[in-house]
């Protein structure tokens, strides 16, 4: 099994990490950075767990990149109880003030971006492989926390109209007879079908099916229905979500629309044969892909390919068996990360569903949160704010800076603003100085000494920027507004520290 950490032999980041003296350099800087920043927040405690969870995490995803199936074992069962951890303590801190979470929040990116640097998991695809790999292991354990639940309810529903569980689910889902519109959950629906039928459609081949002369214009007809089929997934989707939580909170979503207009969609909704047709375009959109990719996968698959898939896949199993075994644990961590807004609704849940059911409903919740929080990494990276060049001590140093930001912003004073707005852009000279030493000389190449060298002048120089920064609000005092000054010195000290750092390269 690989050891998770970034070494000259086996980086798996290419050149998106500095050497070695330039890591250290940057997690010190940062890492002061991050508790003095800290010290100002209410969380710090909440904060310093999350960041030594986040190293887990990094870790974790590390050994996701493996081939080994030791590696892909210990990542996924590393993985799924740190990510979970760390997304339960993202949304307990966001359930405080906005700005102050937001804060909290950038610290947590902060450090992440320092364990990024050790373990090699930001850049070069490193991240989106290894939680697509991470994906086999979700997958049995959302569907058995998703059939937990089910079966749970639908027990209570039986029980109370003395018909068979699968009977009343089925009614429930093809025709509905509530009192409410049942629009947002045959929007999903609708979502689902068209998702499921689009990725038929392209995995069948349709147009390779039809006569020669006809071939180009099969062709051109597939791609208009894949088109259409994924406009209607994507738009009804966030829609069918959005209306169903406005549903749940009780904001009433259907009042702000015309009467005509809902009763109309709710009588579409509820018509028993649209439902019928779009259960059976997902089964049969499902069953199609699956038997297509298993006849292609048994073709050209390789045994690193069975071990990246059977391996996870195997993981989430006995993920579902730990969480079964430690359901107590797992509530009481619930418990203790919970808004109190929401704790009667939890233990509501658990007084109907069960402990089990709703353990096991939590920790697929949040992971399925700590991977679209993963997504949104992803997507900076396509989108070019973040990229494989030194892209964990980017991460770090952007959370750095905006968290320190954020403090002028409440008022935190302006030694916090000033220290952390260099110590973030000291962090980013130092590891681009040292991923330009790798890029030039190799990873093997003895710089130790002119990262040293490096390191301290800029250090040096940021606590220069400060000095000037104190002096010009000094300077500025008397007749400008404090958050003004604040603002003022926090862009001096940021221009500042770029003009001096771009005179030692």
């Amino acid at each position: 099994m690989s050891v998770p950490f970034v070494t000259p032999e086996s980086a798996s980041n290419g050149d998106a990490t500095p050497p070695r003296t330039s890591r250290v350099l940057v997690t010190a800087v940062v890492g002061l950075g991050v508790l003095f920043v800290g010290s100002e927040t209410t969380v710090l405690g909440q904060v310093v767990e999350s960041a030594l969870t986040g190293l887990v995490v990094a870790a974790a995803l590390s050994l996701l990149n493996d081939d080994e199936p030791e590696s892909l074992a210990a990542g996924c069962l590393l993985l799924a109880p740190a990510a979970a951890s760390l997304a339960g303590d993202l949304v307990a801190i966001a359930g405080g003030p906005p700005v102050r979470a937001l804060r909290a929040v950038a610290l947590v990116v902060a450090s992440f971006g320092v364990a990024a640097c050790w373990t090699g998991i930001v850049g070069n695809r490193t991240l989106t492989a290894g939680i697509s790999r991470f994906g086999y292991a979700l997958l049995p354990l959302s569907v058995a926390a998703l059939a937990a639940m089910v079966s749970n309810v639908g027990a209570e529903a039986a029980a109370a109209a003395s018909t068979p569980v699968v009977d009343v689910l089925w009614r429930e889902l093809t025709a509905p007879t509530g009192p409410a519109p049942r629009i947002a959950d045959f929007l999903l629906l609708l979502a689902v079908g068209g998702f499921a039928v689009r990725a038929a459609v392209e995995r069948l081949p349709v147009a390779e099916l039809a006569s020669k002369r006809d071939t180009a214009r099969r062709a051109a007809q597939v791609a208009r229905t894949v088109d259409v089929l994924r406009t209607t997934s994507w738009v009804c989707a966030p829609a069918g979500v959005l209306l169903g939580v406005l549903h749940l909170a009780g904001t009433g979503p259907y009042e702000m629309l015309p009467g005509a207009l809902v009763d109309l969609l709710a009588g579409v909704a509820k018509t028993e044969g649209f439902r019928v047709l779009l259960v059976a375009a997902t089964v049969g959109g499902a069953v199609a892909v699956a038997a297509v990719e298993a006849v292609l996968w048994a073709r050209e698959a390789t045994a690193s390919d069975v071990a990246s898939k059977v391996v996870p896949f195997a993981s989430g199993l006995a993920l579902i068996a730990g969480v079964a075994v430690f359901t107590d644990l797992v509530l009481a961590r619930v418990r203790s990360r919970i808004p109190s807004v929401a704790a009667p609704a939890l233990e509501q849940l658990v007084g109907v569903v069960g402990g089990t059911p709703v353990a096991l409903l939590v920790v697929a919740g949040t992971l399925v949160l700590f991977v679209a929080l993963v997504g949104v990494l992803a997507l900076l990276g396509r989108c070019g704010f973040l990229t494989d060049r030194v892209a964990p001590v980017a991460l770090a140093s952007a959370g750095l800076f905006l968290a320190a930001l954020v403090s002028g912003m409440v008022g935190d004073g302006p030694l916090v603003v000033f220290a952390g707005v260099a110590a973030a852009t000291v962090a980013w000279d130092v590891g681009e100085f040292g991923v330009g030493v790798t890029e030039s000389l190799g990873r093997r190449a003895l710089s130790r000494q002119g990262e040293l060298a490096h390191g301290l002048a800029s250090v040096a120089v940021g606590a220069v920027s400060v000095v000037a920064a104190y002096v010009l609000l000094g300077a500025m005092r008397r007749a400008v507004p404090e958050a003004s000054l604040v603002a003022a010195g926090a862009s001096a000290a940021f221009v500042g520290t770029l003009l001096l750092l771009s005179r030692l390269r």
